[in-house]
């Protein structure tokens, strides 16, 4: 049997999550050190997810929490670049599948590790499908590796002609 949670409770619980240390302020958390030159990550993950599912809210608002917590950490030893969550705008739903995503960037092979290797992402993402629908994870490239596949694509385009 499942106990029972008020909205209330959900709630307050949500906004322990979104009041702590790690999302205090706006922008992304990044992991420099104070008049550290920040180098511009590569890549990043694209962590995405629809809604939580029904009788499974507490749950997946434990999840986001413990997302928070560990990508903070991660930063903080600055294993990632930084990392930022979103909602999605309830007031603008586009009628999709895509309801909020976290955004963490860093250089590529760092990412990979933490995507394929790391048994508490892993962990994570497994406890993640049980509380919310839809969840994926995704890699993305950007800055210089975003311009060096443009340029690829340039080239191919070049060659319909």
């Amino acid at each position: 049997m499942v106990a029972a949670v008020s909205d209330r409770a959900l709630v307050e619980d949500f906004q322990d999550v979104l009041s702590g240390p790690k999302l205090q302020g706006r922008g992304p958390i990044r992991s420099f050190e104070q008049g550290e030159e920040p180098k511009m990550a590569d890549s990043a993950l694209f962590v995405g997810w629809n809604q939580p599912a029904r009788g499974r809210e507490a749950g997946a608002v434990a999840a986001f929490g413990e997302g928070v917590q560990y990508f903070g950490e991660l930063a903080a030893r600055g294993e990632i670049e930084s990392f930022e969550p979103f909602f999605l705008d309830a007031g603008n739903a586009h009628g999709g599948d895509l309801n909020g995503f976290f955004l963490v960037r860093g250089e590529r092979a760092s990412l990979d590790r933490l995507r394929y290797d790391d048994e508490r992402f892993r962990s994570w993402i497994a406890k993640a499908q049980l509380n919310v629908d839809g969840i994926g994870v995704l890699g993305a490239v950007t800055g210089e590796t975003l311009g060096q596949q443009m340029a690829v694509f340039t080239e191919a385009v070049a060659g319909l002609n």
